[in-house]
């Protein structure tokens, strides 16, 4: 979608062979009938809104398409390994100034070290100034907690189970 093309022979997503992306990133975009779903281990590329640290962090991809990049294209990421076997895989895009970057890879946000240099370089670009502190998350399970309390305490469960027809 960040690219220039969006090919789709096959109709997997879509009746349209091919349509225009938003042009933002130097790729086109090919859809496949083989979805990928691996774990991978990878670390930054290009200097981006994630910063310049080449420090190693976990991630996993599912997808349907293969991401074609054009001449010249600055690669996000660096895949070292897929499902525990080491490999030299690039991935993603970034453009020229380093503020659009797309990527194959999920769960990147889980990587600390990544959310704090994205966080930074936005504070940054508004001219404030970091906290000195940040609140860090105890896990997934306790945000997940913490958002199931706010639920049960601000919504009407019992309303919502009423218009859906449910006991």
């Amino acid at each position: 979608m960040l690219g220039g093309i969006i090919e789709d022979p096959d109709g997997i997503e879509s009746t349209e062979p091919v349509a225009t992306g938003l042009d933002l990133l130097p790729i086109a975009t090919r859809f496949a009938a083989t979805k990928r779903t691996t774990q991978v281990r990878a670390r930054n590329e290009s200097s981006s809104f994630f910063g310049d640290d080449d420090a190693e962090f976990d991630a996993y991809e599912i997808h349907t398409g293969r991401v074609r990049a054009f001449e010249g294209v600055r690669n996000f990421f660096k895949i070292t390994s897929r499902n525990g076997e080491k490999c030299d895989s690039p991935d993603g895009a970034v453009n020229s100034d380093g503020v659009v970057a797309g990527t194959m890879l999920h769960g990147i946000f889980e990587n600390a070290s990544l959310r704090s240099a994205m966080l930074s370089m936005l504070y940054q670009r508004k001219g404030l100034e970091p906290p000195k502190r940040v609140n860090l998350v105890a896990s997934r399970e306790a945000e997940y907690d913490r958002l199931a309390r706010a639920v049960r305490e601000h919504i009407d469960l019992e309303a919502i189970r009423n218009i859906a027809g449910l006991p």
